[in-house]
């Protein structure tokens, strides 16, 4: 399912293939408690402590974590 969120870049980790940011976010999704947005890209994109208009897809909840594939973006 793809979805808009307007969010914060708290943290960028770069891995050998990927580099997953991490999103502010509290609140729900499809009913399940969510604490942040983990967005995966294949290059760095965003950088922390910046705001963000993202188009993603969301994959799967996972320990209050949204796990989330980068569409695209626009910032604030």
């Amino acid at each position: 399912m793809e979805l808009l969120v307007v969010s914060k870049c708290m943290s960028v980790k770069s891995t050998s293939n990927e580099v997953l940011n991490v999103f502010h976010f509290k609140g729900y999704y499809l009913g399940l408690k969510i604490d942040h947005i983990t967005v995966t890209t294949k290059h760095q994109i965003f950088q922390p402590k910046k705001d963000y208009l993202l188009f993603l897809k969301a994959i799967r909840i996972k320990k209050g974590s949204l796990e989330t594939v980068f569409i695209k973006c626009k910032e604030f």
